[in-house]
């Protein structure tokens, strides 16, 4: 079940907004942020992104922590680590997915 989700969580992270025909509002924008500074307003708006769009498109996901970072080794990107929780009857799983930009 929680890998079922994970691929809905990435999904909807990887699909460049507007892709979807049927709905436009669909997917992230972060490409935009490829080139971006690495500092705490771009990182701000980069979790607000991830976290509102997996709110509406995976609502079986709570999130704990989106946490964002410099890349060491050496590329300039950033790393997005997604922290969340799926519940399942009695059953919570907590999982991490990172994502490299």
């Amino acid at each position: 079940y929680a890998d079922g989700i994970k691929s809905q969580v990435l999904h909807v992270i990887f699909t460049p907004k507007g892709q979807k025909l049927r709905d436009p509002e669909f997917g992230t924008d972060i490409i935009r942020y490829v080139y971006s500074p690495s500092d705490s307003l771009t990182f701000n708006e980069v979790k607000n992104e991830i976290s509102e769009k997996i709110n509406k498109y995976v609502p079986s996901v709570t999130f704990r922590d989106i946490s964002i970072y410099d890349d060491e080794e050496g590329d300039n990107g950033i790393i997005v680590m997604v922290e969340y929780s799926v519940s399942k009857g009695n059953k919570t799983e907590i999982t991490k997915v990172a994502v490299k930009l």
